[in-house]
């Protein structure tokens, strides 16, 4: 969170080299988690089921298909703002129905793990995509489409 140009001069830290102006806002100043907390809340303002403390976002629905709607508002928002959540926090118990839903399309391994690492991520999420898409016929149906053209090797002209 940057922070105001006439407000620097007040946060000035002494070190062994000289002084230093923080840019950007530290948690160490008394006043960072409210503010931060009230930025917070701005962003997150009107999506349903959600709540923000500090740094974690608890996103809440009636069922897996609300949740994941409200899931989707709050990373749309965060992206919008140019804000970022921590990957790794993702729940387990959604692991699946995600899987599922980046599934549908049969992409392959190659465009479903692309296609996960833009939006989320959880420890061993590359085997379960993998193992996924081995065992899926219909991938296996598109793996090799489109079918490959044969070889056409370009004519050398007899003169320049």
């Amino acid at each position: 969170m940057e922070i105001d140009e006439s407000s620097r001069k007040f946060l000035t830290i002494n070190t062994h080299k000289r002084l230093f102006q923080y840019n950007r806002l530290v948690f160490g100043v008394a006043s960072a988690p409210a503010i931060w907390q009230r930025a917070m809340d701005q962003v997150l303002q009107y999506i349903p089921g959600t709540q923000c403390y500090l740094d974690d976002i608890i996103v809440m629905g009636k069922n897996d298909e609300e949740h994941l709607q409200n899931l989707s508002r709050v990373l749309t928002r965060l992206s919008e703002y140019g804000l970022r959540a921590k990957r790794s926090k993702f729940p387990s118990k959604l692991r699946t129905s995600v899987l599922e839903n980046l599934h549908e399309g049969h992409l392959g391994t190659v465009k479903m793990k692309s296609l996960a690492r833009s939006y989320i991520w959880w420890p061993g999420i590359d085997k379960q995509i993998e193992d996924l898409t081995k065992s899926c016929s219909g991938c296996h149906r598109v793996q090799n489409a489109p079918p490959q053209a044969p070889l056409h090797p370009w004519e050398w002209p007899s003169a320049p």
